[in-house]
């Protein structure tokens, strides 16, 4: 049985520090817009960035992807990379198409050495940008820190958490790791434009930032299937698979995965593709996460997925919002018998720490940036709850994890210890 230890804050301000500074670098350009003669003016076409670059974690101790998206066909397309900010390596990528949503480049940067700072700079055309990560944890470390944020759906509250959790990396940088994210990138993430209009927007500065040197890794929310006129696509989550491809899915249309860092083992799930099918027995998605719980070795094991089966609310049926019963009644048990020591979930745009009787804690975390909810102080087994812009840190050193909440401005929230 895993101990739960709660513990109160006193209330404190945290100071902003400077975040990455030479490693974030904005994409600078210095291309002449016009071409003036005597008799006519011409616009010539500007390269600009419209997307990145980012990180994407591949499952690898010694790897790591680095995409981005431009707006024009490229001449020059690299990337350099190194231990420090000389790089000394350098290699040249091409473009997905050069349709309106193509121009799309990724290179998968490896034979790297595991729990080591890396530095890289991409170059297209006269755009460069720089940024920093680190490669995993060496599969016999005992200690790790990683975040958690969900549900940013493309506001500026998105740009001011993920700056509050620069900020908070900033402080010790063994944190740079990963955040976990239970879903919902924006409103409507099978929209192209949205992606370009509200997630990635050039106004969120620290959203760039945060992506070129924090790699992401996603589970689907309901928005994450919504076309802009709400109408929901036949793949859910085609877009996200898009400019998140990670080579580790389950299946080739369905967003379910597994993945480790260090001590921990992560497990993703997809609700959407099968409605509430996955929770049933015979399908395919309950099959592989009975085979991939049972085959882990990770002394810590987290599961993530959007709808919560616990949270804070008295609803229990199967809709869009409150607990999910589907998964109170087939999966959960699943989740206690081969000892998960923490859920993960969003929707729900509030914080909230719910402890039922399996002794596993269901964290809430959909402050991301979305609209805000309010948290039902009433719901059953509720431990904590606000009603607030968050993000959650999780430090485990050997058999203990100390897990803090802590909202946009840098007020701590909740804490709590597990240890198994």
């Amino acid at each position: 049985m895993k101990k739960i230890i709660l513990k109160k804050f006193v209330w404190i301000i945290l100071l902003s520090i400077p975040v990455f500074l030479s490693a974030c670098g904005d994409n600078v350009s210095t291309s002449t817009t016009t071409t003036t003669s005597t008799t006519t003016t011409t616009t010539v076409p500007v390269m600009a960035m419209r997307k990145g670059p980012y990180l994407v974690y591949p499952n690898e101790q010694n790897s790591m992807v680095v995409m981005w998206q431009s707006t024009l066909t490229p001449t020059v397309n690299q990337i350099e990379w190194g231990t420090t900010t000389a790089y000394g390596n350098v290699a040249t990528t091409t473009e997905s198409s050069a349709q309106t949503y193509g121009h799309l480049s990724q290179y998968k940067i490896g034979s790297l050495s595991p729990e080591t700072k890396y530095y890289y700079r991409v170059t297209v055309d006269d755009l460069v940008s720089t940024g920093s990560f680190y490669t995993a944890s060496a599969s016999t470390e005992n200690n790790l820190t990683f975040y958690a944020c969900s549900d940013f759906h493309g506001t500026s509250y998105q740009n001011l958490v993920q700056q509050a959790m620069l900020d908070d990396i900033a402080v010790e940088e063994s944190r740079q790791t990963f955040c976990l994210n239970a879903g919902d990138f924006n409103a409507d993430s099978e929209d192209e434009d949205n992606w370009d209009n509200h997630f990635f927007t050039t106004d969120y500065s620290s959203t760039w930032q945060f992506l070129r040197n924090i790699p992401t890794l996603s589970g689907l929310g309901n928005h994450d299937t919504y076309h802009a006129d709400w109408s929901t696509a036949e793949k859910p989550g085609e877009l996200v698979r898009k400019y998140w491809p990670l080579s580790y899915y389950a299946a080739t249309d369905r967003s379910y995965y597994s993945f480790d860092w260090g001590p921990a083992h992560f497990i993703v799930l997809d609700q959407y593709n099968d409605n509430a099918a996955y929770t049933l027995e015979a399908s395919a998605q309950y099959i592989w996460l009975q085979n991939d719980l049972a085959a882990n070795t990770k002394p810590w094991l987290f599961v993530m997925f959007h709808q919560p089966a616990w949270t804070a609310s008295t609803t229990t049926g199967g809709g869009s919002h409150g607990n999910n019963i589907y998964i109170q009644t087939y999966l959960c048990p699943l989740f206690q018998t081969y000892g998960v020591d923490l859920v993960l979930q969003g929707h729900e745009h509030y914080y909230s720490r719910v402890e039922p009787p399996d002794g596993i804690v269901y964290l809430t975390i959909g402050g991301g940036g979305g609209e805000l909810g309010t948290p039902d102080t009433s719901a059953s087994y509720l431990m904590d709850s606000e009603r607030n812009y968050h993000f959650a840190r999780f430090d485990i050193v050997g058999q203990s994890m100390e897990v803090t909440v802590i909202d946009y401005q840098g007020y701590p929230v909740d804490s709590f210890t597990v240890t198994n």
